[in-house]
C-alpha cells in the first residue's frame, strides 16, 4: 500500500510540474532592496537583451557609439514594449532618420550615432526615406531576471540572465516552467540621464554566454528518487552504483545520481576535505538535511537514502567547463529543486 501511495503522489508531481512556476537564480539582498530601481530600467534592460540577442552581437564597450544595427534593434524592440510610444499605422512605425535618432538618444550613453541604414536581416525596412519599424515582427516576449546589481552616484551595474516566455509577457518568477527558455547572461552598465526614457541610458553590455535553449525532462528512478534534466542532454545506460547518467552531445557536460556508502555526515567529512584540497575554490555544506558541494566546474546535492539496515547517501552530481559557469550555475536552481529523494521527502 505504501508503494502505491508514493507512486500515486509521484505521478501527481509529474503531471503537474508545468503548472509551477519556473525556478529563478537566487536574487541578492541590494537587489531585493531594490524593487524600485529595477521596476524602473527593467524595460531597457529587456529591450537590450532581446535586441543584442536578436541582432546577434555581444558587446557593447564602454560609453563607445553603438553601431546602426545594435541601434535599430534595441529601437524595434523599446518601440514594440512600448517603452518609447510612437503613432502606429497597421502596427507599423514610421520614422524619419532624426527622429529614430532623437528616440534612441534616449536609450544610449553615446549621443553620436551613425548613420541608420538597417541590414537586411534586421527586419527594419527604408521607404521613401522613412525607417519602417514592424511592431508586430517579434511576438515572443523576451525578458531579464536581474539578480545582482550595484549603484554609485555615476552608473549602474546589472547582472542578469535573460529569457523567452512566448506570448507571456511576465517576469521569470511568474512564468509557469514549461513557457520559460533561459537564453544567456548578460552584464549591463547604465548610466544615469534625466532625459533619458527610464532616467538610465545603456553605456555598455557584455553577453558572455548564450546558453543552450533547454526544456526540461522528468526522470524518475524507482521509488527512490525523480529528477528533471534539460533535453539538450541524452541519457546514457548505467551499471554499478550509477542510477541515472546523462550527457551532452560532446560528453564535456555529464550528469550523474550515484549511490554512496555511508552516512550524510560521513560524506560530508570526505566532502570538505576534497574542498580544503581545492585552496579555497570549492565549498561542502550541509543545510536542511541536504549536503551540497560547489566548485568552479561542479556542483553535487546529496540526501540520505537508508536501504534496509545498510546507511547510503544519493548523490546527484553534475561537471560542467569552467568557461559555462552562467549557464550552469542557473541550472543548479533547477536540479536543487527538481531532485526529489522520496526517503527524504517523507521522512
Amino acid at each position: 500500500m505504501k508503494r502505491i501511495l508514493i507512486a500515486a503522489l509521484v505521478l501527481c508531481l509529474l503531471l503537474t510540474t508545468s503548472a509551477f512556476a519556473a525556478p529563478a537564480r537566487e536574487v541578492s539582498q541590494q537587489t531585493k532592496d531594490s524593487a524600485e530601481l529595477i521596476a524602473q530600467v527593467q524595460p531597457l534592460c529587456n529591450a537590450v537583451a532581446a535586441g543584442a540577442f536578436r541582432y546577434p552581437v555581444q558587446t557593447l564597450r564602454n560609453e563607445t557609439a553603438p553601431d546602426a544595427g545594435l541601434v535599430l534593434a534595441v529601437l524595434q524592440e523599446a518601440l514594440g514594449s512600448h517603452l518609447l510610444v510612437e503613432k502606429a499605422v497597421e502596427g507599423k512605425v514610421s520614422l524619419s532618420q532624426q527622429e529614430a535618432q532623437s528616440l534612441a538618444r534616449q536609450l544610449f550613453y553615446n549621443k553620436e550615432l551613425p548613420e541608420l541604414t538597417p541590414p537586411e536581416e534586421l527586419g527594419v525596412l527604408q521607404e521613401d526615406g522613412q525607417l519602417v519599424f514592424d511592431l508586430n515582427l517579434h511576438p515572443d516576449f523576451m525578458g531579464v531576471h536581474i539578480y545582482d546589481l550595484s549603484l554609485t552616484e555615476e552608473e549602474l551595474l546589472i547582472k542578469a540572465d535573460f529569457y523567452n516566455s512566448g506570448s507571456i509577457q511576465a517576469s521569470a518568477v511568474d512564468v509557469p516552467e514549461d513557457s520559460l527558455v533561459w537564453l544567456g547572461h548578460i552584464g549591463l552598465r547604465l548610466k544615469p540621464d534625466a532625459d533619458a526614457a527610464v532616467g538610465f541610458t545603456l553605456a555598455s553590455f557584455s553577453v558572455p554566454e548564450v546558453y543552450m535553449p533547454a526544456q526540461w525532462i522528468p526522470f524518475q528512478g524507482g521509488n527512490r528518487f525523480e529528477l528533471l534534466y534539460p533535453n539538450a542532454m541524452t541519457e546514457q545506460e548505467v551499471q554499478g552504483n550509477t542510477l541515472f547518467h546523462a550527457t551532452s552531445g560532446d560528453h564535456t557536460i555529464q550528469l550523474r545520481v550515484v549511490e554512496e556508502e555511508g552516512s550524510l555526515e560521513g560524506l560530508l567529512e570526505a566532502w570538505r576535505k576534497q574542498a580544503e584540497d581545492s585552496q579555497g575554490a570549492d565549498t561542502a555544506y550541509m543545510e536542511d538535511g541536504r549536503l551540497y558541494y560547489y566548485g568552479p566546474s561542479t556542483f553535487r546535492l546529496a540526501y540520505a537514502d537508508p536501504q534496509g539496515d545498510r546507511d547510503t547517501c544519493l548523490v546527484l552530481e553534475l561537471t560542467f567547463p569552467p568557461q559555462l559557469e552562467h549557464e550552469f550555475t542557473l541550472y543548479q536552481t533547477f536540479l536543487n529543486n527538481s531532485f526529489v529523494v522520496y526517503s527524504h521527502s517523507h521522512g
